[in-house]
């Protein structure tokens, strides 16, 4: 969506009240000051993401929202039934981030160097996720896949070394011995930078 008042509101009106895709990654994500896209020109919410916060009910994708905007909607008891796509990454997801949202159509996460509240694990039928185990431990990413119960796509990439600096140096072994079960599981892709984290 444009950035510009106007085209937003016209977009929105022959949307005719569907739900709709917000991706702000030109403004949140990969490549910009904070994340991709064009430089954020200033902290506070952008027009766009005030017109997020203002329509977040109606929206089926969500991508790339700045941290100013998930702060604000993180203390908000949300029902957001039309959600069925999220897109989260980079520096601006918290890592304690876990807002109140009932998210009963979330059925895809893309996420970056980040992992969702496990409770919005339970709808996922795809999960693409890139994480450095220097900000992501493996326990968790372990844990968040264990809690997919439905989940049909698996996209797992994984960089950095073995947890070694951890306060319990045993967990990352303890969360690869115990077995992740996948009934629903059609699709898998893994990629691991080294052998010691499989």
């Amino acid at each position: 969506m444009s950035s510009r008042p106007e085209v937003t509101d016209e977009l929105w009106r022959r949307a005719k009240g569907q739900p709709v895709t917000i991706d702000l990654s030109r403004f949140n994500g990969p490549g910009t000051l904070r994340g991709s896209g064009i430089l954020r020109p200033h902290t506070g919410l952008l027009p766009l993401e005030t017109w997020t916060y203002r329509n977040i009910s109606r929206v089926a994708v969500l991508a790339a929202p700045g941290r100013e905007l998930l702060e604000i909607l993180t203390d908000i008891q949300l029902s957001l039934p039309h959600l069925r796509e999220v897109r989260f990454g980079g520096m601006d997801i918290p890592l304690d981030f876990n807002p109140k949202w009932d998210l009963p159509g979330l059925r895809c996460a893309h996420l970056y160097m980040t992992i969702l509240p496990h409770v919005w694990a339970a709808t996922l039928r795809e999960f693409h996720v890139v994480v450095d185990t220097a900000r992501v431990p493996l326990e968790a990413l372990h844990a968040f896949i264990r809690a997919c119960p439905l989940l049909e796509l698996l996209d797992v990439s994984v960089t950095g070394g073995p947890p070694q600096d951890r306060a319990d140096p045993e967990a990352g072994s303890k969360a690869r011995a115990k077995p992740i079960a996948l009934d629903h599981l059609r699709s898998a892709r893994v990629v691991v930078g080294s052998d010691l984290m499989l």
